[in-house]
């Protein structure tokens, strides 16, 4: 969403200069990482872009690792409460950002439609 925001302002600042076509479709297949690295040239927050990069490596840990233990780490309630410690911790993060990413996500959106309203009175494109 946030992504498809930007695009759409930047079509509309550029629009009487030439014609710029990027569009939701074009990041819907797109990998984390190259999500991550548009994300970060499109957004001036660095403390938001830093909480995700901190999470990639956990994120990958949760999608891949996370619920393969071993038979013995089955066993072993130590290393049971130390996992579930980690992935406490991750989901916490995540959730950290999470909101953080909402609140781009609102600020961009309240700066589309300013531009609007600077463009076309009736809020109509």
């Amino acid at each position: 969403m946030y992504l498809r925001n930007a695009y759409e302002i930047i079509a509309l600042r550029v629009r009487d200069e030439f014609e710029y076509t990027r569009s939701e479709a074009d990041v819907r297949k797109k990998s984390m990482g190259q999500l991550l690295r548009e994300f970060r040239q499109m957004t001036s927050n660095a403390p938001l872009v830093s909480q995700i990069v901190g999470l990639v490596e956990d994120r990958n840990f949760c999608a891949h690792e996370a619920f393969l233990l071993t038979y013995e780490e089955q066993q072993n309630t130590a290393a049971l409460t130390k996992a579930i410690a980690r992935i406490k911790d991750i989901e916490a993060r995540a959730e950290a950002c999470r909101l953080g990413l909402f609140d781009e996500v609102r600020r961009i959106q309240d700066r589309w439609g300013e531009m609007i309203k600077k463009i076309e009175p009736s809020g109509a494109v």
